[in-house]
């Protein structure tokens, strides 16, 4: 059964892989998106600490009842039927989540979207690991001289890393691609606030392929001879263009953008 998008992963070793991942020798609870039928639940409950809540938001509504019943004796876990991407700040707040890290193996068509809504979270979680495509989780961890949006977006206020690989073939029903183990851990503090991220993406990647300055003087934020000064005092070339920022440069030119 294939319901929203979701594959399957059954495989005992590979979810204990992506358990490993998780912080979970301190009393955090944790929030797993998207269970489906359980067995990612399973292998964290056997490895949470026994103080700790586990707490699973699944959309699909028979998928959710499925769950409902096979947790019913379990004190440890709370199954909210519902959308993480309008539910989850509800479900923190109710149930007064303060430590907590998020686990889940995420569809593509709401990764960037929910990770957005995780920048957003406060309080933040100590720990993010997500099973999700390869080629989003590499174009997450992207450097200079690959650096894009979503990549720019995460790492404001977090720092990406894969942490393994996961073959297509493990998963039912098999996906088209490969699928990457990605931990996400965000800072104390982050770069820019959501409101600096916002406009400052959407200034500076409005056209990846011009470059950085005619995206800013486009936005009329700013005068040539101004951005050509800053651009000078930070040793920025003036004729780069996004994908050749470093996330610094991108934090620099934030706080004045």
């Amino acid at each position: 059964m294939q319901k929203l998008g979701q594959h399957f992963l059954r495989n005992k070793k590979i979810l204990n892989r992506i358990v490993d991942k998780v912080d979970l020798e301190n009393k955090l609870d944790v929030i797993e998106v998207g269970p489906g039928e359980g067995v990612l639940t399973d292998v964290i409950l056997e490895k949470i600490n026994k103080s700790s809540r586990l707490f699973v938001v699944e959309k699909d509504r028979l998928l959710a009842a499925k769950l409902i019943n096979k947790f019913t004796e379990e004190k440890r876990v709370e199954v909210v039927e519902g959308d993480i991407l309008k539910d989850l700040e509800e479900v923190i707040k109710n149930n007064k989540i303060r430590s907590y890290v998020v686990v889940g193996n995420i569809p593509y068509y709401i990764t960037g979207k929910l990770l957005r809504l995780m920048a957003t979270l406060n309080p933040s979680p100590q720990q993010i690991i997500f099973l999700l495509q390869k080629e989003v989780g590499e174009r997450i961890c992207s450097k200079s001289p690959k650096m894009n949006r979503l990549a720019a977006s995460i790492q404001l206020w977090a720092e990406p890393q894969v942490v393994g690989e996961v073959s297509r073939k493990y998963f039912s029903p098999p996906p088209q691609v490969d699928s990457i183990i990605l931990k996400i851990t965000p800072y104390k503090k982050p770069l820019l606030t959501n409101d600096e991220v916002d406009k400052t993406l959407k200034i500076i990647f409005q056209q990846p392929r011009k470059t950085v300055i005619n995206n800013i003087l486009a936005a009329k934020v700013l005068k040539r001879g101004e951005v050509e000064k800053i651009f000078s005092e930070y040793g920025i070339p003036l004729k780069v263009r996004p994908q050749d920022l470093s996330i610094e440069e991108v934090t620099r030119l934030g706080k004045i953008i």
